[in-house]
């Protein structure tokens, strides 16, 4: 199996180093493909920039955890949420890892995409990925849980619009209702309702086959990024009723969600 018999950390270094050099290709390649990119302030490009990265992540991740659930012995999944490992399931959580450390020391350099709620998400992602990586434990309730970086897409193109003056069109609001149907069903229903049931399901067999920290860990991290996907999914409804108001008023100045909505991990995430 890729990785299975490798703890060194090349992998996520790897990913680290792909994701800075995706960062400053962005600095290079958007103001010959985005001219209104060039007059972004400083502290906009570097979001721009690191949301083109936040893209590709939650792209190739999503791809690894639906190949890994579909085509590596689904039922498997299913029935040993907590030993059961696989070589993409490795592979995804090597680019988990390198993307969050990535963005974490993005964040303590650039002070201005500081979120606290971003640092919960990320913070949790390292240590529950880390899991599922070194200690090869949790593979499917992670996997279950990576299909809603499906939605992050909608979140960055939903800023670079607003950055970009096209709050006002026809894509700008469809992107939005996009973004809150995604994250009111994928990240705070169907996800985590699949989550918790094999958590629920699978709870007496949990006390048997993984250590107690390990246990806490899961139910506890589970519940806790939950808390936090709901906390966005409500600033995005609020955000969305308020330019779905405005555009009914005549008026060009709804607000988007707060910068804090923004899953970077979530982009865990």
């Amino acid at each position: 199996m890729i990785f299975q018999d490798d703890e060194t950390l090349w992998a996520e270094g790897a990913v680290f180093i792909t994701c800075t050099a995706l960062f400053f290709t962005s600095r290079l390649c958007s103001p010959l493909l985005i001219p209104a990119y060039k007059d972004l302030s400083k502290t906009k490009k570097v979001d721009w920039d690191s949301r083109v990265v936040s893209n590709a992540n939650a792209v190739v991740t999503t791809g690894l955890a639906l190949y890994a659930l579909i085509f590596v012995d689904p039922q498997g999944w299913m029935d040993d949420p907590f030993l059961r490992i696989s070589g993409p399931s490795m592979m995804c959580f090597s680019v988990l890892l390198g993307y969050f450390a990535y963005d974490l020391c993005l964040i303590m350099i650039n002070r201005s995409l500081l979120a606290p709620t971003t640092i919960i998400h990320h913070v949790l992602g390292l240590w529950l990925f880390g899991i599922g990586r070194f200690l090869r434990m949790g593979h499917s309730l992670l996997l279950i849980y990576t299909l809603t970086e499906c939605t992050t897409p909608l979140v960055n193109l939903r800023w670079m619009l607003a950055v970009l003056n096209l709050k006002n069109t026809s894509l700008y609001l469809n992107n939005g209702i996009g973004m809150a149907l995604g994250f009111l069903l994928v990240r705070s229903f169907i996800i985590p309702s699949m989550c918790f049931y094999l958590l629920y399901s699978k709870y007496d067999i949990s006390l048997v086959v993984i250590p107690n920290i390990i246990r806490y860990s899961c139910y506890s991290g589970m519940a806790i990024i939950h808390v936090v996907n709901t906390y966005w999914t409500f600033l995005i409804w609020q955000g969305l009723f308020k330019a779905l108001k405005d555009s009914k008023q005549g008026s060009s100045k709804q607000e988007g969600p707060a910068r804090s909505v923004t899953v970077k991990q979530d982009k865990l995430h």
